[in-house]
């Protein structure tokens, strides 16, 4: 059995999949649909894969060369061509197959044929007689062992996702769930990360600030320095969105480059403002929200994006960007009123297909009303993801020690709660990747306790 990893457009792994339906040699252990997850999965899953087959186009196989040359990966790579003569000549000093386009699971397969997968490679159990011969302590050693080696070269793929959070009414958390969120994610996960700032009702924008960036440090962090002249010359004015206005595209499929022009908060991390001053919020068109997102997708796991809480023209882009939209509401009966008129009207007009869920934050103690019956008129069938509980504990640290609590860094109600809106937006499994415990440090017992819970 050949096991395949997919890499390519999306129509062209959905064309791929449906084809190997009817392969019986032919098991797909992978799919990406982006240059940069491709990236991680050759760079992390390399020995369980025994062939890799590119749908992509040439300047974006050319960026990955590197990689699969440095990590001296020895699945066979094959590049979909509809020319294998010039494919050929261009791929041939790296050592890469061509496939032709439209049969390329045939041409892989006619490789393999006098190239049978080794037993080993191909991870066929033992024979029946050697397992036999480890019993008792031994076996168990062996077993535990091999299901480290599994977690450590597993991955878990997910599909790269825009959320966006919106709220109709100032002041109800957003921006701290937004926050909470995205340290979460890079607490307890490997997945890159980066927040987006379309709240413009001041300068900066609120992120940065909620990030711990205050006073002259917001200045000195959108500022372009040497180190980020990656070609030599800093690539825009400085790192915020409206800046972006100027920014390179014919670069954008180089990650150095992107990454220069945001604000780098830390490992996995990234906040780009939205501008210096609200005078510049012209800058900030539809058009160029759409594509700051589309090049951010391809190279981040996940954007976080600030929607604000009015429908201006580039929360609308995001809106119809997106893969989720999160609308936060708090718990006041007029603010809910206008969230069951908003459910009902204005988000149909919405383009695009984002999932839409909500979320109710600030809830009482005491609720002066019963909040689970008035949900169901309120939602109108949307599904609520999160009931966060009015938090004194998360008042004092954003307040005192702008300190936004996450979950994997403290232990309150708010961050509970959290727990249950990241598990219905991101797949669990994301979170029981090897090395994420250790990653959460202390609170690394508290979440091993999440997953026995479980």
């Amino acid at each position: 059995m050949i096991r395949l990893l997919i890499a390519g457009p999306r129509e062209f792994t959905d064309q791929i999949q449906y084809r190997a339906q009817n392969s019986t040699g032919i098991r797909i252990v992978n799919i990406t649909t982006e240059p940069s997850t491709t990236v991680d999965a050759l760079e992390n899953m390399w020995a369980g894969t025994d062939a890799v087959l590119f749908g992509f186009d040439d300047g974006e196989i050319e960026i990955m060369v590197d990689v699969i040359t440095r990590n001296k990966i020895n699945s066979v790579i094959f590049i979909s061509t509809g020319n294998p003569a010039e494919a050929f000549k261009k791929w041939a000093r790296y050592r890469f197959k061509t496939a032709t386009r439209g049969k390329e699971l045939d041409s892989i397969q006619a490789y393999f044929t006098d190239r049978p997968v080794s037993p080993a490679v191909a991870g066929e159990s033992l024979p029946i007689k050697e397992e036999r011969q480890i019993s008792g302590r031994q076996a168990r050693l062996e077993t535990i062992r091999e299901r480290e080696r599994e977690d450590r070269n597993r991955v878990v793929m997910v599909d790269k996702k825009i959320a966006v959070i919106f709220g109709q009414k100032g002041g109800i958390g957003k921006t701290v769930t937004l926050v909470s969120m995205a340290r979460s994610l890079n607490a307890l996960t490997n997945m890159r990360v980066a927040l987006v700032d379309l709240d413009m009702n001041r300068d900066y924008g609120d992120v940065v600030r909620y990030c711990g960036i205050l006073g002259d440090r917001k200045q000195e962090a959108i500022t372009m320095t040497e180190e980020d002249a990656v070609k030599g010359y800093p690539a825009i004015p400085e790192k915020t969105l409206s800046a972006w206005s100027r920014f390179p595209w014919e670069h954008k499929h180089d990650t150095a480059v992107v990454e220069s022009c945001l604000v780098k908060l830390k490992e996995n991390l990234f906040v780009l403002p939205p501008l210096r001053s609200i005078t510049d919020e012209s800058e900030i068109t539809y058009e160029l929200v759409q594509k700051v997102l589309e090049v951010l997708r391809r190279h981040f796991s996940v954007v976080l994006v600030d929607g604000g809480n009015t429908l201006s023209t580039s929360t609308l882009a995001a809106m119809e960007a997106a893969d989720d939209l999160i609308i936060l509401s708090s718990a006041e009966i007029p603010v809910l009123d206008g969230l069951a008129d908003f459910s009902a009207g204005t988000i149909k007009e919405i383009r695009g297909n984002p999932i839409i869920s909500l979320a109710i934050n600030k809830i009482p103690e005491n609720c002066s009303f019963k909040l689970e019956k008035e949900l169901p008129y309120i939602t109108k069938g949307l599904p609520v993801v999160a009931l966060f509980p009015h938090d004194h504990e998360l008042l004092n640290m954003v307040s005192s020690e702008v300190d936004v609590p996450y979950l994997g860094g403290a232990n309150i109600p708010y961050t509970r709660e959290m727990e249950k809106l990241l598990y219905r937006v991101f797949p669990k499994e994301v979170f029981k990747l090897a090395g994420a415990e250790s990653k959460a440090g202390f609170f690394g017992g508290l979440l091993r306790r999440l997953k026995i819970a479980r």
